[in-house]
């Protein structure tokens, strides 16, 4: 397919001919058919589809990517030794820019991700099968997922007030608190992007999977329970890839089950850290490739909801998460059976709902921006110093999705009032909920109890200064027998971590050798280094004295006759918050 006008060489049936000493470089011809761009919306790749002939006879048409073709040691790898570049000066660079003169390749861009998007000067959101627009649905623009991303399907309908009623009964299907939260999540990616993800957790038999399915159906009708789109048994590269595709969409990890063997509860610690780190931060883990320069980073780029038994540990990574406790019977199942079957109205409700942003995005999202501010600001002091942010954006989010229920006419001024007061009192309950989450993970809470636990399940046990027995022996490591007469016979368990100070109510512990044995009791929920807790454990008041003329935590204490370096841990303290915790 020549070019129009007349180019510096000539494609003839012996091969490509330079025109200006009439030379063959080469023994065959070569065009350009497609340049095909796949962008996920950061980074674009450019792949060519090329044909070509060899003494009259078709070559096979070859896709390579459009790096590779710049060195031309492509056209031995795909074609074979039939065909040759003459070893003359400039041939390689002549052949190169021959085939580019010489082809009118029809120009294709994919898109690799869901979302927003421009074109045109024209917002659009992408989903699988084409793209919204503030108008229409438009099947022209080209939208390639993975294979397990395949049913993110968002499709408008004509009048969406149905769906929208059916979206808003979800409110109903369990206690508000949960259902509300779940509703606003959902409805929250596409308006911009979300530092913050929602976590779930409840036993078997809760039906989380069901009620996130739900929401989950939102982005496509055929995602139901069995076909959820992320799970933690995934490998954490997976699911940075998946999260990183679902751009400004609602994106399932569902199966959350610390199980196995510690080094396998670690690892799956190891990538809930990676994950959640990721959604807070906006920002992937760096990777080298073998040449020593950086991979792309990957990321959530949409909003998570993961589900699953067990909650991720680590205070940094549950303040980067709204937590939601499910208990058997707060699912209405009733009203779960007929949500689920209108599972196929949901992606009404979405698609009306991008429809909506996208007639006036730019002023919607300032307006959401400002209004989440406020409401941060106002609520400032619920929870983790990262809660009121997330409170203000779900609020301010709920706000914006009543008032487009109202601009569609599926409720009225009156229900619209009523619905935002009763879903802000609560996302309200939600967010003062997280302070206990954060609690419970604290790593000093969870030392000071583990520390005890070790010792009253024989793992380690401490004794007197003098090497005597505590008095509470029982709770410190040490279990009885009835002995001759009324003295009982005492018997201690697993290795020594330290001594009982009585008249200082103190425990002091050798760090270096009690924190591997609480950390490994704790079953990967300690992530911190010894150091780090000992700090912990000091801001956490749970340290009675320390060494300032030392600048350190630890003290130097007479113990069985001997200086020891020990942490000197309050007693009571410790005490108080195992029955806290318990």
């Amino acid at each position: 397919m020549a070019t129009t006008g007349p180019t510096p060489f000539t494609d003839t049936e012996h091969g490509i001919l330079r025109e200006k000493d009439g030379e063959l470089i080469t023994n065959f011809t070569a065009q350009i058919l497609k340049e095909t761009r796949y962008t996920d919306g950061l980074n674009t790749k450019t792949k060519l589809t090329i044909t070509g002939k060899h003494r009259g006879n078709q070559l096979p048409t070859i896709t390579i990517d459009s790096e590779k073709f710049q060195s031309m040691s492509w056209v031995l790898s795909q074609w074979g030794t039939t065909t040759v570049i003459a070893p003359t000066q400039n041939a390689e660079r002549d052949t190169r820019a021959a085939i580019q003169l010489n082809s009118e390749p029809e120009k294709e861009t994919i898109y690799t991700h869901t979302g927003w998007t421009r074109s045109d000067k024209d917002e659009m959101y992408l989903t699988g099968g084409g793209a919204l627009t503030k108008k229409r649905f438009n099947r022209d623009i080209r939208v390639e997922l993975p294979p397990e991303l395949s049913n993110y399907r968002i499709k408008p309908v004509s009048d969406p007030r149905a769906a929208i009623r059916a979206s808003l009964t979800l409110t109903t299907i369990a206690p508000k608190p949960i259902a509300w939260t779940l509703l606003v999540a959902t409805m929250r990616p596409p308006l911009e992007r979300t530092d913050y993800a929602l976590h779930i957790s409840g036993r078997t038999g809760t039906f989380k999977s069901e009620i996130t399915s739900l929401m989950q159906s939102h982005y496509g009708p055929e995602m139901d329970a069995r076909n959820l789109p992320g799970s933690w048994s995934s490998t954490g590269n997976a699911i940075e890839a998946q999260a990183y595709r679902i751009k400004d969409g609602l994106y399932v990890l569902d199966d959350f089950v610390p199980f196995g063997t510690g080094y396998q509860v670690r690892q799956l610690q190891k990538t809930a850290d990676s994950i959640m780190r990721g959604a807070g931060n906006q920002a992937g883990r760096a990777r080298l490739r073998d040449t020593s320069d950086f991979q792309q980073t990957m990321y959530p780029r949409g909003l998570i909801m993961s589900s699953g038994e067990d909650i991720p540990v680590g205070q940094s990574i549950r303040a980067r998460m709204m937590i939601l406790d499910l208990t058997p019977g707060d699912i209405n199942t009733k009203i779960l059976t007929a949500s689920q079957a209108k599972r196929t109205m949901y992606q009404h409700t979405t698609a009306a709902w991008i429809q909506y942003i996208a007639r006036d995005k730019k002023n919607i999202i300032t307006k959401h921006r400002k209004r989440a501010k406020e409401l941060m600001i106002k609520h400032t002091g619920i929870g983790h110093a990262r809660t009121p942010a997330m409170l203000g954006d779900l609020i301010a989010t709920l706000e914006e999705f009543i008032e487009f229920c109202y601009d569609a006419k599926a409720i009225n001024g009156e229900t619209a009032t009523r619905l935002i007061s009763q879903g802000t009192d609560a996302l309200i309950n939600t967010a003062k909920d997280q302070e206990r989450h954060l609690t419970e993970t604290d790593p000093a809470e969870l030392y000071a109890t583990t520390l005890l636990i070790a010792m009253q399940t024989g793992y380690a046990h401490v004794r007197t200064v003098q090497g005597g027995i505590p008095e509470s022996g029982s709770d410190l490591g040490w279990t009885s027998k009835a002995g001759v007469g009324e003295l009982p016979t005492w018997t201690h368990h697993g290795q020594q971590i330290g001594w009982y100070c009585p008249e200082r109510n103190e425990l002091l512990i050798e760090q270096n050798i009690a924190f591997p044995i609480v950390a490994k009791t704790a079953r990967g929920q300690l992530t911190i280094s010894k150091n780090t807790m000992t700090k912990r454990l000091k801001d956490g008041g749970f340290l009675t004295r320390t060494d300032p003329s030392r600048d350190r935590n630890t003290v130097r204490v007479q113990c069985e006759g001997r200086v020891r370096n020990v942490i000197a841990l309050d007693y009571a303290r410790l005490t108080k918050t195992q029955e806290t915790q318990e």
